[in-house]
């Protein structure tokens, strides 16, 4: 896995659903520039304490109330390459309120996760801890 790509695509995508709040935007639909970027800030923050490839992983064993599932194992939704070295996939993790999707990439004859996309309900509950 490539961490840093990984966690930076996560942070983009917090901070992303941050900015798009109804609630702190103008009535243009925009965050003010100061207020846009300090929300990025916290999010990004946020992100870096609490988003680790553990938890990560332990969301796939979990319901999304964060009780223990029994065993059941990760689905396939649909899998595709974009192009000759990246590969996208659409997981079911039991549990989940929706896919996760991730990006593989063909990196020194091995293939690395570089990007997860993560259920919009996972990125609401970041959002909360922002």
């Amino acid at each position: 896995m490539d961490w840093p790509a990984v966690l930076e695509g996560i942070k983009e995508d917090v901070c992303d659903n941050v900015a798009d709040d109804p609630e702190v935007t103008t009535s243009n639909g925009k965050l003010p520039a100061f207020g846009a970027s300090f929300a990025r800030g916290i999010a990004a923050d946020v992100a870096n304490r609490e988003v680790t490839a553990k938890a990560l992983v332990g969301m796939i064993g979990h319901h999304a109330d964060g009780t223990v599932l029994d065993g059941t194992v990760v689905q396939v939704n649909w899998a595709f390459f974009d192009d000759p070295i990246d590969l996208i996939v659409s997981l079911n993790a039991p549990g989940q309120r929706g896919p996760i999707k991730l990006e593989m990439s063909l990196k020194d004859a091995t293939w690395q996760v570089t990007r997860i996309w993560l259920p919009p309900v996972l990125l609401v509950q970041a959002n909360g801890r922002t």
